[in-house]
């Protein structure tokens, strides 16, 4: 529901369509996943870095199964980029802070064209 609430509606006939105004990330992990354990103080440091501009949301896939099977979310860590007026883009596994923050630029760029 908190999802639905600031994202997007999962379950909207026009398909996933991102309520917020400033852009986002979406990571579906899970508590016991190691990998997705080395993200975490990843994505706390990019957040700060990229605060006002971007948004970093966590989605655990034990508690919100429903959310990760509508985004199709079979491994994780799995980060969802979203902003408005496009569909999510996709990124699977573990990413260095580097290149995170490599992806994080090119999707923000493209958002201020």
């Amino acid at each position: 529901e908190e999802f639905a609430a600031q994202i997007t509606d999962i379950d909207n006939d026009k398909g996933f369509q991102y309520k917020g105004n400033t852009p986002c990330i979406v990571d579906f992990y899970a508590d016991w996943c190691r990998p997705c354990s080395a993200m975490h103080p990843i994505l706390v440091e990019l957040a700060k870095e990229y605060q006002g501009r971007l948004i970093v949301y966590k989605v655990n896939t034990d508690k919100c199964g429903k959310t990760a099977a509508a985004f199709n979310i079979y491994s994780i860590p799995t980060l969802l980029f979203f902003k408005r007026n496009s569909q999510p883009g996709i990124v699977n596994g573990t990413l260095s802070k580097k290149d995170l923050k490599k992806l994080i630029d090119k999707f923000l760029d493209e958002e201020d064209e």
